[in-house]
């Protein structure tokens, strides 16, 4: 390369392995920070950088042969202008790429865009991880190899003193085989190259059910299909009203009833004092629309990327509204977050709740109430008035608690509209359900917060808007309290997922099978279930909260439903999870030990929680357990099986239908 347009080439090829090398160094202190490591480390950013500059050496090498064959001088200009445009567009997705790591700790795949349903499943985090300082990142990016380009330009005799492309190959290679040697994961999220990872990805099918479960025995998907053995709570709340609270991204680790360190909500504290606690409920995918369709339909997930309710919104599963409906009941889903992601809205309607609200309805200047009741506003004189006025109060208190931004309003915004929706039938028996959103990342706060994780800023976040969740708790139970209502209704509540915080070397959800991911809290209340025992370590899954109530309410279990109530006399001591994120995982809790494996079914890790309840030791490698490896993984390879069977006939023939 000798002209001034073969220089700027060179000068942008160089420009661009400054960046990628800059942001890879970026990208390891931030793994390192996020396993409690010391952060930036320059002898591993060159170890770790070999698939970032064997990148730029391909692509050098690849615009040099071009241009050695290539002597009409358009041709040859177009081949410069095309190489720069390569590298500004490398440089630019790798500031991206950097940033998206940086915010949910695993680089952008295909995987990633199916499962968010294009993002937007993490558009709030990424929205919260904008800032002028990330903007002006991602910026200069692209200026540095503009800037190298033009400094390459400006100097003929650049070429001599820039290093072969094959010589960089070689250096690439020898960083390889010392990164392998070295570095404790060499194939570890630090080291992979973006584009490598986002191409490779996107190329990749999604291959349904997983192949390894062919040939494994198989078990029943659920209780489908078998007889219910009984239950001695059946029927005893008969004719009561059913609250459901579900608490966005609340780990049963995180709570004082639990064995949290801190009491972020003192009044899910007292409901689970007084009322019947679970202390191991599992959510079988650490994903909201995962959990919304087995708490509510009783749908186990099975392995595919995207959701049951995007793919199939209609799928023929009975839920429990539909139940309720049948049997009189009126029912409402309020979320303070947007229903729009994964179809769960079209979920929600489709599932038996007449009226579905969410932060779209709930924003100031966009409130739409639930429809009234035909009538309600029929009566005359100081009594209709009152209530239009109570109607207009609410709507004001609704607009005043609400917080725009991140397309969410704050928790304490879904009280008015809940209990406004309470007075207008207050005769018929009634479901509402409302799920919460703050606890999400980047998690809100709307109060000022407390001190309540020094150490971490952002649990110091979470544990903040913990609280807010438990106010909004504790204003709809004093609401219930107020009309006469509480006494005579069940209490149910649950979280969607949990959250991490680096325990086991991950942040936030849909990473691991770890219990600060899978383990949720569950709280029944009900005057009359004082009698029954107030803890209970029964393995439970998320699936068994629908018949749980039905069977609590007397009534019948539809026969899809795939769990069992909680208060069986002979129940399965097991729990089978799947999480689809950034690679699948399976698990398997089996009394007290749990069984993680990956897609290929490879032992990953065994657990002993009876003495081991942080999931510290791990026995996979023992060979004394290499019997009870085999078994638990013939167990999920057989449950997956089923599984996936059994939902992709459900959505072949709801497809269908529609």
């Amino acid at each position: 390369m000798t002209g001034a347009g073969e220089r700027a080439l060179a000068g942008a090829w160089l420009g661009l392995a400054i960046v990628l090398v800059a942001n890879r160094a970026r990208v390891v202190a931030a793994a390192a920070q996020a396993t409690g490591g010391a952060g930036f480390s320059p002898v591993r950013t060159l170890l770790a950088s070999y698939q970032d500059l064997l990148l730029v050496a391909l692509l050098a090498i690849a615009a040099g042969a071009a241009l050695r064959r290539i002597e009409r001088p358009l041709l040859r200009r177009l081949v410069v202008s095309a190489g720069i445009g390569v590298a500004l567009v490398c440089a630019l997705y790798s500031a991206i790429a950097t940033e998206v790591f940086a915010t949910l700790g695993t680089p952008l795949t295909g995987r990633i865009l199916a499962l968010s349903d294009g993002l937007r499943g993490v558009r709030a985090s990424l929205l919260a991880a904008v800032t002028a300082e990330r903007v002006a990142t991602l910026l200069a990016a692209p200026a540095v190899v503009c800037a190298a380009a033009a400094w390459a330009w400006r100097r003929p005799g650049i070429a001599r003193r820039l290093p072969p492309p094959r010589a960089i190959v070689a250096a690439s290679a020898a960083c390889a085989v010392i990164a392998v040697a070295t570095l404790p994961e060499p194939a570890s999220d630090e080291v992979v190259n973006p584009h490598v990872v986002l191409l490779a990805s996107l190329l990749e099918r999604d291959p349904g059910r997983l192949a390894a479960t062919a040939s494994a025995p198989r078990i029943p998907s659920g209780a489908q299909g078998t007889e219910r053995p009984p239950s001695p709570r059946g029927g005893s709340l008969a004719g009561s009203n059913v609250l459901v609270v579900v608490l966005e991204s609340a780990g049963a680790k995180h709570l004082a009833a639990w064995g949290g360190h801190v009491d972020t909500m003192p009044e899910l504290t007292r409901l689970a004092r007084d009322g019947v606690l679970f202390e191991r409920i599992h959510a079988q995918q650490p994903r909201s629309s995962a959990a919304m369709a087995s708490l509510f339909s009783s749908l186990s997930p099975w392995s595919r990327r995207r959701s049951i309710p995007r793919v199939a919104p209609a799928i023929a599963v009975p839920g429990l509204a539909d139940v309720l409906t049948t049997a009189g009941y009126r029912s409402l889903f309020l979320h303070s977050g947007d229903l729009s992601f994964d179809g769960e809205r079209d979920f929600l309607a489709a599932h038996g709740f007449s009226s579905v609200l969410d932060a779209n309805d709930l924003l100031p200047g966009r409130a739409r109430p639930a429809a009234a009741s035909p009538g309600a506003d029929a009566a005359g004189g100081d009594a209709g008035e009152a209530r239009r006025e109570a109607r207009r109060e609410a709507r004001r208190a609704r607009r005043k608690a609400a917080r725009q931004g991140f397309g969410q309003v704050a928790d304490r915004a879904l009280v008015a509209p809940a209990l406004e929706w309470l007075d207008r039938d207050p005769a018929k028996p009634f479901l509402p359900v409302v799920w919460t959103i703050q606890a999400h990342h980047p998690y809100v706060n709307t109060q000022p917060a407390l001190d309540l994780a020094p150490h971490d800023v952002e649990r110091n976040h979470y544990l903040n808007a913990l609280r807010e969740a438990d106010r909004m708790l504790a204003e709809v139970l004093d609401g219930l309290r107020t009309r006469g209502l509480l006494d005579a209704t069940l209490v149910v509540v649950t979280g969607d997922h949990g959250e991490a915080f680096g325990e086991q070397g991950v942040r936030f959800h849909g990473r691991s099978l770890y219990d600060e991911e899978v383990l949720v809290p569950l709280v029944l209340w009900h005057p009359l279930l004082h009698s029954a025992p107030r803890r209970l370590g029964t393995v439970g899954q998320q699936i068994d909260l629908a018949p749980t109530v039905a069977d609590l309410l007397g009534l019948d279990v539809a026969d899809l439903w795939q769990g069992r109530s909680l208060f069986a006399v002979e129940r399965p001591d097991r729990a089978y999870l799947v999480n689809v994120f950034d690679r699948t995982l399976l698990g398997l809790v089996a009394g007290d030990r749990k069984f993680m494996f990956d897609e290929h079914l490879e032992p990953l890790a065994l657990y002993d929680r009876r003495d081991d309840p942080d999931e510290r030791r791990d026995r996979s490698r023992d060979p004394a357990e290499s019997a009870a490896i085999a078994a638990a993984r013939a167990e999920i390879a057989g449950w997956l099986g089923a599984q996936d069977a059994f939902v992709e006939d459900l959505v072949a023939r709801s497809v269908g239908r529609e």
